[in-house]
């Protein structure tokens, strides 16, 4: 009766791991997303849910940009400098306060 190798005959590629790595490099470069450029009319939109955001207190969903991916996360704005091109996020959930750049946000909508 014959008996079939399955995984063994590939056994020696294990031998390579920087072959793995370089492998694993290019499949996350090319599920990277690039950069969302919004226009004009949107940068008013979340500059004006911004400040309402932050005079009032209220919880907002937020989008950015980071590392090669979007990321969205709620919570209260706590700090808008526009100047510095920063503001302060703070997830109450996570209990985590997070500096994020306003040239990365993407999208803010109230909850």
């Amino acid at each position: 009766m014959q008996e079939d190798r399955g995984m063994k005959k590939w056994r020696a590629f294990v031998t390579m791991p920087e072959q793995y790595i370089g492998l694993q490099n290019l499949i996350n470069k090319q599920l990277e997303i690039s950069k969302s450029h919004l226009t004009e009319e949107q940068m008013e939109q979340i500059n004006y849910i911004l400040l309402e955001a932050l005079h009032t207190l209220k919880t907002v969903h937020i989008t950015y940009y980071k590392n090669g991916g979007h990321i969205t996360k709620t919570g209260v704005i706590e700090f808008v400098d526009s100047s510095k091109d920063v503001f302060i996020f703070v997830n109450e959930v996570e209990e985590e306060r997070s500096k994020v750049r306003l040239s990365d946000l993407i999208d803010v909508s109230f909850i």
